[in-house]
């Protein structure tokens, strides 16, 4: 994508709301989100999920918003 062009990321991959080793990954970077960028770091969590999968994914992990 275009606005992510030129900038560091942090990607995150997961398979969904049914592993837990998943959603336990998504609980550590959830609440560091916004140090990460503070520090210049966009963090992006990539699923094969759909997008119901997605939005129990943010239930299951506490996330609230996307990551």
């Amino acid at each position: 994508m275009e606005r992510f062009r030129g900038r560091p990321l942090v990607l995150v991959f997961y398979l969904g709301a049914g592993c837990p080793h998943c959603i336990e990954q998504l609980k550590t970077f959830a609440p560091l989100r916004e140090k990460y960028e503070q520090a210049g770091l966009t963090v992006i969590a990539i699923s094969t999920d759909s997008v119901d999968g997605l939005q129990k994914t943010f239930q299951v992990a506490g996330a609230g918003d996307a990551i």
